[in-house]
Order: structure tokens, then C-alpha cells, then sequence
């Protein structure tokens, strides 16, 4: 009966110390690393290669293959005779045709293959080598769009400040890349224009454009820049400014709002004060003028919107008709006046804040008190 009490005992203390032993779960640690193309043949950058009609990619770890085959593409492009994997990490490519003499070529891998993860490389991997003797490795990339929106009439131009470089591409779905680019820190300018009338000419009085120009250059150290944005607009397209009113007194009255263009503002040289006893006489006028400018009746509080506004600096000027002529009347009618200037930019929308009136000083005191005061009177003469 001991023997077999010793023999439970013993079995008890190995399966106690076979559950504290405490195994690596199955499948290792989470890889974070994304794939990259380590090395490939012809090398990167290399110079007279002559024809070249295959070539290998040797990959940082084991990759999925079908996913780097649909994102492998070469510029010029060649089609495909055959692809050799060994180990999933190095891919060998033979081309049926060879690359032309005197050219420089880019293999390049676009961006959402992975590897046996599923880790996915998000960026773009390229190598470039050359079958003659000189080498071009420069891309330049982006996006166009005319009112925010893709044309099938985009036009994207670059060229450098001496004129030497001049490429033209059409952007038929907002999407342009430049290849074959030099690499020696020239100074680029990349032009668009939405091509109105269809000549691929760009003509000022017709065509519409946007260019980009601030220190763009490619180095060898920086041979490929992508993510470039240009959005083409009418610099005379109409906008919308709009915001919301809020009326403070209970005075009888109509109330106006008005814009003038930003020349008012300039006329005073700054500024004026949004007391209206301190305008000038000159702005005065101005004011009191019939309105030859956009101009809205506020019945009550809510929400305003202009309409149809054309592009620039506006002022705006908010007045209460007391005198029911829909004149601002200056000795008598409370008014309000933001010179800002108010920016609206083509084809934009531009949200003021609320509008609180009237702007409360000694000017809009003094007229609520004499109104009150001819209310009383006509009320005495009643009597």
C-alpha cells in the first residue's frame, strides 16, 4: 500500500512541474517588418549594360509571390517570357524582348505586395540602371484636378527656368509621373492647365492653370518625389459667403446687409472704427448711396448666404431701416461695418461667425433713445 501511495505522490509532482513549464506560443513573434527589395541584377545605378533581356530581384525575406507579380512592372515596359522563384526571395525574370540601347530603365515594384505575413510594403521600390552611358533615375509625381474634380482635358507641363526641360502629359484621370528625369538639383516647374478648347495649347484668355514652383529638384540622393497636388480653377469662379444673424433689440425696422468690394477699405487707407460716429464723411456717402452691390433683407434671425459672389476681398456692412426708404440713413440708423478684409477664394464658401447687432455704442444708444422719445410723444399727442 505504501509502494503505491509513493508511486501516486511521484506522478502528482511531474504533473505539477510539467503545467509551471510555460511553452512560446505557436507561431513566433509578430513580424513588423515590411519587405524590401535588398539587391537586384543589373545593380542599381550601373552604367553600359548593352542589352539586357532578364534580370533578379533578391527580396529582404520570403515573399508572396503572386502579389509581387501583379505589382512588378519595368519602364519601357516588356512583357514577361518567364519568372523563377528560389525560396520566395529571389525572383528571376526573363524578358521576351530585350531593352533598347542607350535608355535608362526602371524596374520597379508598386506599392501593396507583402510577404508570407501578409506584411505589406506601402512604398515604392525601384532600381534604375542604364544600357548606355548616361542615367536619368528622375520621377516626379502627383495628382491634378480642375474644381477639385479629375478632367479628361488636363494638360501637365514640366519644365526647368532655362526651358531645357520640357515634358508634356495628359492626366485623364488626375493621376501624372514623369520618368527619365536628371537628377542634378535643376530647378522645375510643373504646370497644369484645363485644356477648354481642346488645341493643347494653353492660351491665357481661355485656358485655365495652376503651377507649383517652390524649390522643386531632384538629387541623387533624393532622385523621386511623389505626392505633388495641383487643383486647377476659374480665377473668376463665384463663391458663397454665408453665416447667421442675430438681432438684439425690438426696434421696428428692417434690417439690410450688404457687400462691398474691399476698395471701400482701401479708400480709407485702414481700418474704420465700427462707431459710426467716427467714419468719415466720405465713407459716409458711400454708404448712403443706393446699393450697386449684393445686398440682403434680414426679416428675422437665422441664416444668411450671398450668393453667386465673385472671388476676392469683400467688406460687410449691416445697417437696421428705421426710415422704411431701405436707405442707411446716417443720422438716425444704427449700422455696423466690417471691413475685414473678407477673403473668398475662387469658387470657395466662406462661413462667418454670428452676426450679434446692434453693435452697442454711444451712436446706437443715442438713436434707440430718440426713437423711444418720438414714440412717446406720438403716443402723448393720442391722448
Amino acid at each position: 500500500m505504501k509502494q503505491i501511495l509513493s508511486i501516486l505522490f511521484l506522478a502528482f509532482l511531474a504533473a505539477l512541474a510539467a503545467c509551471a513549464q510555460m511553452e512560446p506560443p505557436p507561431g513566433g513573434p509578430v513580424d513588423e517588418t515590411s519587405p524590401v527589395l535588398l539587391r537586384s541584377s543589373p545593380e542599381n545605378e550601373s552604367r553600359m549594360q548593352g542589352l539586357i533581356a532578364d534580370y533578379e530581384l533578391l527580396f529582404s525575406e520570403p515573399v508572396d509571390p503572386l502579389s509581387v507579380e501583379e505589382a512588378l512592372e519595368s519602364d519601357p515596359p516588356r512583357l514577361f517570357r518567364s519568372l523563377h522563384w528560389e525560396g520566395d526571395t529571389l525572383l528571376q525574370v526573363q524578358l521576351w524582348d530585350s531593352f533598347p540601347e542607350d535608355s535608362t530603365v526602371a524596374i520597379y515594384l508598386k506599392p501593396g505586395w507583402k510577404d508570407r505575413n501578409a506584411r505589406v510594403q506601402g512604398e515604392w521600390q525601384v532600381f534604375h540602371f542604364s544600357t548606355g552611358q548616361d542615367l536619368l533615375p528622375g520621377w516626379l509625381g502627383g495628382q491634378v484636378s480642375f474644381k477639385g474634380k479629375s478632367s479628361r482635358n488636363m494638360k501637365v507641363i514640366l519644365r526647368d527656368k532655362e526651358g531645357e526641360l520640357h515634358r508634356f502629359q495628359v492626366a485623364p484621370r488626375g493621376d501624372f509621373l514623369f520618368r527619365h528625369l536628371p537628377v542634378d538639383g535643376r530647378e522645375l516647374l510643373l504646370f497644369a492647365f484645363e485644356d477648354v478648347d481642346g488645341d493643347s495649347l494653353y492660351q491665357p484668355e481661355v485656358d485655365f492653370a495652376d503651377s507649383l514652383q517652390d524649390s522643386l529638384f531632384l538629387l541623387p540622393e533624393e532622385p523621386r518625389k511623389f505626392g505633388f497636388r495641383l487643383n486647377v480653377i476659374d480665377p473668376n469662379e463665384p463663391g458663397k459667403i454665408s453665416g447667421r444673424f442675430a438681432c438684439l433689440d425690438t426696434l421696428p425696422g428692417l434690417y439690410f446687409l450688404r457687400l462691398f468690394p474691399d476698395s471701400l477699405r482701401m479708400e480709407e487707407d485702414s481700418i474704420p472704427d465700427k462707431d459710426a460716429s467716427l467714419w468719415s464723411e466720405k465713407l459716409r456717402q458711400t454708404l448712403q448711396t443706393p446699393p450697386d452691390t449684393l445686398t440682403l433683407a434680414l426679416r428675422e434671425m437665422g441664416d444668411f448666404e450671398f450668393r453667386r459672389v465673385l472671388p476676392g476681398n469683400w467688406a460687410l456692412f449691416l445697417y437696421k431701416d428705421l426710415g422704411g426708404d431701405s436707405l442707411w440713413d446716417a443720422s438716425g440708423d444704427p449700422a455696423w461695418l466690417e471691413s475685414g478684409p473678407l477673403y473668398l477664394e475662387p469658387g470657395g464658401t466662406l462661413t462667418l461667425p454670428t452676426l450679434t447687432f446692434p453693435f452697442m455704442n454711444e451712436t446706437t444708444e443715442t438713436a434707440v433713445d430718440s426713437t423711444e422719445e418720438a414714440g412717446e410723444e406720438e403716443h402723448e399727442e393720442l391722448r
